[in-house]
């Protein structure tokens, strides 16, 4: 059977089309959030798509000195920089165009279940049902890459069936189209690979040698420009981390057999218990870990029952299938094999999104098959539009998580997120030229302005401090957001110096006390510190404490300079006052202990006794000899 190419809809889909965008213009206004989504990758696709739009390439120009970029696939900010180009660059936009890819999901959605099943109703039934997952309606609202992935991962599945109809002939349109959508899909994101090693499988399993390797072999050629440019810049760091057993310490060991046996275990009872379950029915309230401990929850066990009868529907609902059964065990095989070498920090839904509707078709396909078994008298039950319909009470589970999108829409900032957006503000408006360190860099340039960067993931001061230093930082913010970087690397240098670093500036700090007196922290406070390399510490480190010689330079004129021990001033040193006065003597544990020569230009030095950092009272004037001419008191 050949397929004829056409872009004229037949009338079925022209009318599952227009009930899709009635129902799209119903819901999607009650549900779109303005505000800025508080995930950083949103923000990084758009400085991303900034930069390719504005000419620069493909960097991140929210750094001072901007630099290549390596991290993010280059396809979705490719697609945002076209309407960039155009002049459609508010964030209001792309959330609405993200919503259009929505609309187009459902679309393709719809056109696989008809191919599948040629039942107009339940296609549409389906299509509604993805329409109303609360996990697409959110995604459609954030300036991320999900949505378009997903429409495009669909879209060539779709194309792939459609080239089957042309005998997967080299001069089919749908082979053009099918390999345009799978390299795109690929660029926008790095897992769309299991779609190229799905469809190159499944055609040599049907004997298709020559198309097969036509495919791989013009999909590789376009893939390999980006593949030779991440090369060159140290390759992908999506890599880098997956084989660590600490995902976001650089330090981190590799991964060893053990570990990917462990990191398999736990993804694989994580998605069975919490995201399969919780991406069907977004009703179910899923808990990853314990807000106090930080201690990964267990999922009850109803959870459980859930999760393992999506996924015994869905085999059921797959091995029914007449056409088409190995390219569907082979998309969710390459994409749950991917997900299962996933970090364990990386959960959530959004990894496994654009097979969420797939799961609900395959779950479906199966409940039809134990109706079928159960009544084996109805012949019709596939085509019957009332089982259909009884597929729409599904609808009511998804009620309550859209109201949740409303209210969310509804909502203001978390009162930590929102002083720190206030503070990015603040800045773009009141300090010019400003260079500002911080653990969300992309969030803080996008609602402000201001270049931004992250800072030094490492315990080793020097090595922090020396990185600020490169990157010709200004300020740095300490922040209430959660994340353990910011305590970890960034606290205890702030904590260190108070010379090199000065608050200028804060938000959402509260005065309270304990029972004792001690200052306690503010939950949802940020600070703003200036940070100047010419004040504060300079000279050598050991293991990234201070270690020899070394001055410090305070912010009023004073200087101190001598050696250092285990991180304080032991030792011989001088001191210089605002006054320019010189104390010349020797310090224990950080403190003036002993007798210091005092000398000021134009005077006699004066030998003076200090304990414990304070000068005894009495101390004797010096001729040009060091000799005592006088006593006197030191005021």
């Amino acid at each position: 059977m050949t397929a004829k190419f056409t872009l004229l809809p037949s009338q079925k889909s022209l009318v599952a089309f227009i009930i899709f965008l009635f129902a799209f213009i119903f819901i999607y206004p009650s549900i779109f959030d303005v505000k800025l989504f508080l995930g950083g990758d949103n923000c990084n696709y758009y400085i991303l798509a900034d930069g390719l739009s504005s000419g620069q390439g493909y960097v991140n120009n929210n750094e001072p000195f901007p630099t290549a970029a390596n991290h993010f696939p280059p396809g979705y900010p490719f697609i945002m920089s076209l309407f960039m180009r155009i002049g459609i660059e508010s964030i209001v936009s792309f959330k609405l165009i993200n919503g259009l890819f929505l609309l187009g999901t459902i679309f393709v959605f719809y056109r696989i279940v008809y191919r599948i099943t040629k039942n107009q109703f339940l296609s549409i039934v389906l299509g509604l049902l993805v329409l109303l997952n609360a996990h697409f309606l959110e995604y459609s609202t954030v300036m991320m890459s999900e949505l378009p992935f997903a429409f495009f991962q669909l879209l060539s599945i779709h194309l792939l069936i459609r080239w089957s109809d042309n005998e997967y002939s080299l001069k089919s349109v749908f082979f053009v189209l099918f390999v345009l959508t799978l390299i795109l899909s690929i660029y926008i994101r790095s897992i769309g690979i299991t779609m190229l090693g799905t469809s190159f499988l499944y055609l040599l399993f049907s004997r298709k040698y020559v198309s097969s390797l036509a495919l791989l072999g013009i999909t590789i050629l376009a893939l390999l420009p980006w593949q030779i440019r991440s090369s060159n810049l140290g390759g992908s760091s999506y890599m880098k981390s997956l084989v660590k057993v600490d995902t976001y310490d650089p330090a981190s060991e590799s991964m060893k057999l053990s570990d990917w046996g462990e990191r398999v275990k736990l993804n694989a009872w994580r998605y069975a218990s919490k995201e399969i379950p919780n991406s069907v029915f977004p009703k179910v309230k899923v808990e990853y870990r314990n807000p106090k401990t930080g201690d990964w929850i267990s999922s009850p066990t109803k959870h459980w029952i859930l999760g393992f009868g999506i996924i015994l529907l869905g085999l059921i609902g797959l091995l029914t299938l007449k056409h088409y059964r190995w390219l569907f065990l082979l998309i969710f095989g390459s994409n749950f094999f991917i997900l299962m070498l996933w970090p364990q920090v990386w959960f959530g839904i959004r990894f496994m999104l654009p097979i969420v509707p797939l799961i609900l078709l395959f779950s479906v396909l199966g409940i039809y098959f134990i109706i079928e078994k159960v009544f084996p008298k109805y012949t019709n039950l596939r085509t019957s539009p009332y089982i259909s319909a009884f597929f729409l009470i599904l609808a009511f589970t998804h009620v309550e998580p859209i109201k949740k999108l409303v209210d969310k829409k509804e909502a203001d900032y978390p009162a930590n997120w929102k002083n720190y957006i206030r503070l990015a503000e603040w800045t773009s408006e009141n300090l010019k030229d400003a260079v500002v360190s911080t653990r969300k860099p992309e969030i803080f340039f996008v609602a402000g302005g201001a270049s931004t960067c992250n800072f030094p993931y490492t315990p080793d001061r020097k090595e922090f401090l020396d990185g600020l230093k490169k990157k010709n930082v200004t300020h740095v913010v300490f922040e209430s957001l959660g994340f353990s970087q910011t305590g970890k690397f960034l606290f205890p240098v702030i904590k260190s110096d108070d010379q090199q670093f000065k608050m200028v500036k804060s938000f959402g700090v509260v005065e309270r006390k304990d029972k004792d007196g001690n200052i306690l922290p503010s939950p949802a406070g940020v600070w703003l510190f200036e940070f100047n390399p010419n004040f504060g510490y300079s000279g050598e480190y050991k293991n990234g404490i201070r270690e020899g010689k070394g001055k410090y330079n305070y912010r009023d004129g004073r200087t101190v300079e001598g050696t250092w021990k285990n991180d304080t001033l032991s030792g011989p040193g001088t001191f210089v006052d605002k006054n320019k006065r010189t104390y010349v003597g020797s310090w224990e544990k950080g403190k003036m202990e002993g007798t210091f020569i005092i000398k000021e230009k134009g005077k006699p030095s004066i030998e003076s006794f200090w304990v414990d950092n304070k000068p005894v009272p009495n101390a004797y004037v010096l001729d040009s000899n060091g000799k005592r001419l006088q006593q006197i008191k030191l005021k």
